[in-house]
């Protein structure tokens, strides 16, 4: 009867006040903790492992159109370029043009000798001989690029004549021209009285 009675108590007590049944609970308690920890941080990696693998980067089709739309950017730019670059060499066979006639004029005002027939393989001094087939000074230099067609002469009689066709090397191509490129007109006329420089 009294053994009943010590393990009825026993069964009535509080597990808690049992200090190896605390221990067990606590350590039981971290135990869980822990391994919850552990499977967030593995559910993680497995998560950044995964969005690793599908982020590998461009498709084809991306860079192909990437490709695609740089070609054309480059293609337009060349173009750009080619044309910006042949209206510079326009620019000094028009600048030499400008200052042949203005050398021509003046020498008709002088009344110098010169005879300004001009090969366009013909280098680029312009003038370097008088009527008789004298050197002189050049009356003018073309550019390194500028190449001139000149025939005509200025004596002292009055009589001055001279027609030029300028043009450069690296200037817009016309093949309705000898040269085959772009050229431009230079004239200079006493008896007729007329002078001009054309752009056309």
């Amino acid at each position: 009867m009294a053994e009943n009675r010590e393990l009825n108590r026993n069964a009535r007590a509080d597990p808690a006040e049992d200090p190896a049944n605390q221990y067990s609970e606590l350590t039981f308690g971290r135990e869980l903790q822990s391994r919850r920890r552990e499977g967030h941080m593995k559910k993680n990696l497995l998560f950044c492992i995964n969005k690793t693998n599908e982020d590998k980067g461009f498709t084809m089709i991306e860079l192909i159109i990437v490709i695609g739309i740089i070609s054309i950017l480059a293609q337009i730019g060349f173009d750009l370029y080619i044309d910006y670059r042949a209206k510079a060499f326009n620019a000094s066979a028009i600048n030499d043009g400008r200052q042949l006639l203005n050398v021509v004029m003046n020498n008709l005002v002088s009344f110098d000798d010169v005879d300004y027939t001009h090969d366009e393989n013909g280098g680029n001094r312009i003038g370097a001989v008088d009527t008789n087939g004298n050197p002189r000074e050049p009356v003018l230099f073309l550019s390194p690029s500028v190449r001139a067609r000149i025939v005509g002469d200025n004596d002292t009689s009055g009589n001055g004549y001279m027609e030029a066709y300028l043009y450069s090397v690296g200037g817009t191509s016309d093949l309705s021209t000898p040269s085959g490129k772009r050229e431009f007109y230079c004239l200079v006329d006493e008896v007729a009285e007329e002078s001009y420089f054309s752009l056309e």
